[in-house]
């Protein structure tokens, strides 16, 4: 998983004596009977108008693991998520080469998205020019992924002319290969602000100018970036909220929507209650704008992170009351699609690993457990998907 995850946890340590959630709180109001469960399979008069989707993110690293993850895609989804966040390929679209002339790593990884992509399902696809940890240039992705960035790449700024005409480059040559119907070109970007602030002036640049030029060559893409929820809402991590909220003005302008990443456990509430209408606070973030759940997640069962001496007292019902609130919300705000980014619990992928605790992390935010039976979120989000999309 992202090395990001590490670092998001930090706050989590200060934070989590501190919190400010209100005692009667829950997680939904409308419990987890589910707002579409009670909907006929098939009646026109009923539609959602979101669609619903997972990475293809294994559970395992086997063949076997990453063909089952594809095979419940065809059925327990209608949307695919590919991040591709192995790097950027510099050097070759510094050239303006098209994505035939890039490494082989990239072309694998792209080529089997498409072999696998059904095309009943819609693509969301999510580039970044930033690193894992976001707080520098992403690396260079040629004949492998994560290459270190080569002379004279290792030395240029995020809105260095090169930089800007690569970037570009690439993300052009991602849309005329996915054909995506939603594009993110920056994952998470508001934690550079908080890591690296003295580079934010520069990705703005590169963000501006990017989003500018492929409105005009793709003027019907919905083009945008991510934020992690977390960092915008104030209190729940040590993010410093004014910073948070000046950081979405400078990109807000030059992105379709407000696009979230959200785990709200990895915040001061951990898995307990959250305060009630934190959804709502966020989309009034929004201003006019759609809102869509980029990437979220919530953990099914106990995890702990021995450590770091913390463990989030995740359970079934937890994650499906989260799952039903964020249908609900998703509906009521006519979100354009949410994902979750684990389709399957990775303990055996994991396991493999190493057992590293910031892998952990989201280990267990799979809608089936390890083992592959499914769960009480499985049943709502296949509700939901059963209802026609009525966008």
């Amino acid at each position: 998983m992202r090395h990001v995850l590490f670092l998001l946890l930090l706050p989590v340590l200060a934070c989590s004596s501190n919190s400010t959630t209100s005692p009667n709180a829950t997680l939904s109001d409308a419990g987890t009977e589910g707002v579409f469960v009670d909907s006929s399979p098939g009646d026109a008069t009923v539609t959602r108008s979101f669609h619903l989707g997972f990475t293809p993110f294994p559970y395992d690293i086997t063949q076997a693991a990453v063909d089952d993850v594809y095979t419940k895609l065809t059925t327990d989804a209608d949307l695919y998520a590919f991040h591709t966040t192995e790097g950027v390929p510099w050097v070759e679209a510094g050239q303006g080469l098209s994505s035939t002339e890039y490494g082989q790593a990239l072309r694998d990884k792209w080529n089997q998205h498409r072999a696998r992509s059904l095309p009943s399902h819609a693509v969301y696809l999510g580039l970044t020019p930033l690193d894992d940890s976001r707080q520098k240039m992403a690396d260079y992705w040629g004949e492998a992924a994560h290459m270190p960035l080569p002379v004279p790449w290792d030395s240029y700024d995020l809105n260095t002319t090169e930089v800007k005409a690569a970037y570009l480059s690439f993300c052009r040559e991602a849309v005329r290969f996915y054909e995506p119907e939603y594009l993110a070109i920056g994952l998470e970007v508001n934690l550079l602000r908080i890591k690296a602030p003295e580079k934010w002036g520069a990705y703005i640049e590169l963000h501006k100018a990017t989003y500018q030029a492929l409105k005009q060559e793709f003027p019907t893409l919905p083009i945008f970036v991510t934020f992690t929820a977390v960092d915008l809402l104030e209190g729940w991590t040590e993010a410093d909220h004014t910073t948070q909220i000046s950081a979405l003005a400078d990109l807000l302008p030059y992105s379709d929507y407000l696009a979230l990443s959200l785990y709200p456990y990895m915040s001061a509430h951990l898995t307990e209650p959250l305060p009630v209408g934190y959804l709502d606070q966020l989309v009034a973030l929004a201003g006019h704008k759609p809102v869509v759940i980029a990437e979220s997640g919530y953990p099914a069962q106990r995890t702990e992170l021995t450590s770091l001496s913390l463990v989030f007292e995740g359970t079934e019902e937890k994650q499906a009351a989260f799952v039903q609130e964020l249908l609900t919300a998703a509906e009521e705000q006519k979100m354009p699609f949410v994902v979750n980014f684990v389709l399957q619990d990775y303990d055996a992928l994991w396991e493999k690993a190493g057992g590293d605790d910031v892998l952990a992390v989201w280990r267990d935010t799979g809608f089936y457990s390890e083992a592959g039976r499914e769960r009480e979120a499985l049943r709502l989000w296949r509700a939901a998907l059963a209802t026609p999309v009525g966008l």
